[in-house]
């Protein structure tokens, strides 16, 4: 006759969270850096009283307004030519090459660029540079500010990720222990 017989656990250890912390921690690193990442860039340009573009109070302000670091840098209008789109050919390491469509600003000590080099929104990007070359051509024009591009998603998913890595290193020895419970195994053995 065959009768199951409850056998008792074979492997009784506490486990140590290695493989929890290592994971939490990535998931703090990575949502760390989504957040510095994020955030929204915008240019601002003021022309100052004088009529025209020559004027020491007549500048542009490129800002990345960003979670952790802000950033920001001033341009007189004065070193100021124009604003371009640059086409630029992109290997990406396939088959096939691409174009990238970026916004920058040219000036007498070289180019700022505004935008990241994308194929996509080419129209758009287009429109943000012939919108700061009218303002620079139209006296009257005394404000102008564009938003270039927004990574506030970025923000959003690096808050959750940084969230859940803080939240697994808090409970790193209760998540491994809950991982690593062991079941009883049946035997069969034989009655005698």
């Amino acid at each position: 006759m065959l009768v199951l017989i409850k056998a008792k656990p074979k492997l009784n250890f506490h486990p140590k969270p290695i493989g929890v912390r290592i994971s939490s921690a990535l998931l703090f690193i990575t949502g760390t850096l989504l957040v510095s990442a994020g955030g929204v860039k915008s240019v601002t340009c003021i022309k100052g009283a004088s009529t025209g573009i020559a004027n020491s109070s007549s500048t542009c302000v490129v800002e990345a307004s960003r979670v952790l670091v802000p950033t920001e840098r001033k341009i007189d209008l004065e070193d100021l030519k124009r604003a371009a789109l640059r086409e630029q050919l992109n290997n990406d390491h396939t088959a096939y090459k691409h174009k990238a469509y970026q916004v920058v600003l040219l000036t007498r000590q070289g180019e700022i660029p505004l935008t990241s080099a994308s194929r996509a929104d080419k129209e758009e990007k287009n429109t943000i540079a012939s919108e700061i070359n009218q303002f620079l051509d139209n006296s009257r024009q005394r404000n102008l500010r564009v938003n270039l591009e927004n990574y506030l998603w970025r923000d959003a998913v690096g808050l959750f990720l940084f969230t859940v890595g803080v939240m697994a290193q808090l409970f790193a020895e209760q998540l491994a222990q809950s991982f690593s419970r062991t079941r009883p195994v049946m035997e069969p053995r034989t009655r005698q």
